[in-house]
C-alpha cells in the first residue's frame, strides 16, 4: 500500500483542484494507473499458491470471475467517492464525513493493523526472489549456518522497508514515477515470457488439456481455499484514495485509472497462468517456494527464469 506523506496545506477547491500544489507536482493519469496497479496487484507474483492449491481449472475460473464480482464494485465505489471527495486521507475522509470522527479513527486503526501484516509480506517476497540469484539466502541452503542466514535475510528485509519508506516520504509524484518504471519492468518481463511461450515454449494447447483434465478431478474444499487466495490478490482498490489530494484532475482521472488498472490486473493474471500451466501443474512448483522464476525457466530456460525473478524483486519493492 503506497501512502505518501500528506501535504499540510492541501485543501481542494472547486472541481477538486488544489490551490497550492503546482500542476507539475501532481500525479497524472499514467502514473496514477501504475500506482493503483501496484497497490492492488503488482504483477502475477503471489498467485502461484492458488494454482498449486486448487488446480488450473478452478484457478482460471476464479481469476476471471473474482475481479468482476469483487474488484469491479469496489473500484467503482472508490472511483465515485474519490471523485466526490478528492482529499488527502481517502477512506478516512469518507468515513469521517459519513459517520463522524470516532468511526473514522476506528477505521484507520483497523487499516493500520491490517497493513502491518500485509506489508510484512513484501520484504519476505523480495528475499525469496533474491535467493534465486543467491541460493545461500534460501532457508534450505542455509541450514549449516541458520543464525547468520537469518540475520542476513532480516537485514535485507529491513533495507527494503527503509528504502520504500524513503521513497514514500518524497511524495505521491515521486512514488508515481517509480511505479511507472516498475510497471514497465514487471509487465515487460511477463510479456517476454508470453512471447517465448508462444514462439517456442510448451504448446498453448497443453494449457487447455490441463484445464480439461483438472475439471475431471475432485478438489474438495477448493472453492473456499481458492477464494482466500484470489480475494487477497484482487483487493486494495480503496487504498488508492489516500493520495487523492495530489492527483491531477481526480474527477476525470480516478475512474479511468481504476478501470485501466483492473484490466491490467486480469490480463497479467490470466495470461501468465495459461502459459505456466502448459509447462507444469505440479503443486510443488506452483508454490511460494518455487513460483514464477522456476515456471519461467521451464518455459524458456535459465535466462527467462532470471528475468522473471528480477522483475519479482521490482514488484516486491
Amino acid at each position: 500500500m503506497t501512502i505518501p506523506r500528506p501535504l499540510p496545506s492541501s485543501h481542494p477547491v472547486a472541481g477538486g483542484e488544489l490551490a497550492d500544489l503546482p500542476k507539475e507536482r501532481r500525479v497524472r493519469l499514467l502514473a496514477l494507473t501504475c500506482l493503483i496497479f501496484f497497490t492492488t496487484c503488482g504483477g502475477a507474483y503471489g498467485l502461484e499458491p492458488l494454482i498449486g492449491a486448487v488446480g488450473p481449472a478452478w484457478s482460471i475460473a476464479l481469476i476471471l470471475i473474482t475481479p468482476l464480482v469483487w474488484s469491479l464494485p469496489t473500484a467503482l465505489m472508490a472511483a465515485e467517492l474519490t471523485a466526490l471527495m478528492p482529499e488527502e486521507g481517502g477512506y478516512y475522509v469518507w468515513t469521517r464525513k459519513t459517520f463522524g470522527s470516532f468511526w473514522a479513527v476506528q477505521q484507520t486503526c483497523w487499516t493500520i493493523t491490517c497493513a502491518i501484516a500485509w506489508l510484512a509480506i513484501y520484504p519476505v517476497l523480495f528475499v525469496g526472489y533474491l535467493s534465486f540469484f543467491i541460493p545461500a539466502l534460501s532457508p534450505a541452503a542455509s541450514a549449516d549456518h541458520p543464525v547468520q542466514a537469518w540475520a542476513v535475510r532480516w537485514l535485507i528485509g529491513v533495507l527494503v522497508i527503509v528504502f520504500g519508506m524513503a521513497l514514500n516520504l518524497r511524495g505521491a509524484r515521486e512514488v508515481g514515477q517509480s511505479a511507472e518504471v516498475s510497471t514497465y519492468l514487471v509487465l515487460g518481463a511477463f510479456v517476454v515470457m508470453l512471447m517465448v511461450w508462444l514462439k517456442g515454449g510448451p504448446a498453448p494447447g497443453l494449457a487447455m488439456d490441463a484445464i480439461r483434465n483438472d475439471l475431471a478431478s475432485n478438489h474438495k474444499g477448493a472453492l473456499l481455499l481458492g477464494l482466500s487466495v484470489i480475494v487477497f490478490d484482487c483487493s486494495g482498490w480503496e487504498n488508492a484514495s489516500t493520495y487523492a489530494g495530489e492527483v491531477d484532475k481526480p474527477q476525470r482521472n480516478y475512474p479511468r485509472a481504476l478501470l485501466l488498472a483492473l484490466l491490467m490486473l486480469v490480463l497479467c493474471y490470466v495470461l501468465p497462468v495459461l502459459a505456466g500451466i502448459s509447462a507444469t501443474t505440479s503443486p510443488d512448483i506452483w508454490s511460494s517456494d518455487a513460483g514464477w522464476p522456476v515456471i519461467a525457466r521451464l518455459i524458456g530456460g535459465r535466462w527467462l527464469g532470471s528475468l522473471i525473478a528480477a522483475a519479482g524483486l521490482v514488484s516486491a519493492y
